[in-house]
């Protein structure tokens, strides 16, 4: 009787911790000798409450949850890259984000997660990083900017955006070549920052590009059968 007595208590204790009952309070129960009637069952997790289903009067079945929790301690945030950028982020790059909602305030974090496939209708790839909210500042759905640390292996060579023209076949940058002489040069860029783009192939460090009027010199060269000819 004693062998049967133990194996239904330490069943009675296992089921009891598997709704959520502490030991400690199964201890408490032993030296009084009674259950009580109300038991407070704890979360196996501590977070703030983003769905409450318990009410006063609803029956549960075994695994439905009472409340949904969110831990705000860590949160995580997604950005969108451009897909002319997507080669140029890492996991564990660090990255400085801001957030509309506070405006002069900064937070870093690293990258996590890289989505290994392109949006196919807005051309991003979604990244995600995970920065420290120990102060609760951070809210679910807030709207953030986000700039990632990129090390570049010597000095890239750039030039500003509206020097380049893409034709969906290929990149041109016009060049002067002495004083109202220009030629079109086919280049291959790279990443793409603050109004500024790599020129990976293509260009000389010491030629000068056109910023102004490049349109109308590209729109002259193909009327009369310019580089876009083959």
């Amino acid at each position: 009787a004693s062998v049967e007595y133990k194996e239904l208590l330490a069943q009675s204790q296992e089921k009891l911790r598997l709704w959520g009952v502490k030991k400690k309070q199964m201890e408490k129960w032993y030296r009084r000798g009674k259950v009580p009637r109300a038991i407070t069952i704890y979360s196996p997790t501590s977070g703030i409450v983003r769905n409450r289903r318990a009410v006063k009067g609803r029956y549960f079945k075994e695994g439905q949850s009472f409340f949904d929790l969110a831990d705000l301690s860590d949160v995580w945030v997604e950005l969108d890259v451009y897909e002319h950028d997507s080669g140029l982020v890492k996991t564990d790059q660090e990255v400085l984000l801001t957030f509309s909602a506070h405006p002069g305030k900064q937070w870093k974090g690293r990258l996590d997660f890289i989505d290994p496939v392109l949006n196919p209708k807005t051309r991003t790839l979604k990244v995600r990083a995970t920065i420290e909210n120990f102060e609760g500042n951070l809210k679910p759905g807030m709207v953030a900017d986000g700039v990632v640390t990129v090390k570049m292996q010597g000095t890239p060579l750039v030039i500003p955006r509206n020097a380049v023209i893409d034709t969906g076949k290929r990149k041109v940058a016009w060049v002067k070549v002495s004083g109202k002489s220009f030629q079109a040069k086919v280049i291959k860029t790279g990443f793409e920052s603050e109004g500024y783009v790599e020129v990976v192939e293509g260009l000389m460090e010491s030629e000068e590009v056109v910023i102004e009027g490049n349109f109308l010199l590209d729109a002259q060269a193909q009327l009369f059968g310019g580089y876009e000819s083959d």
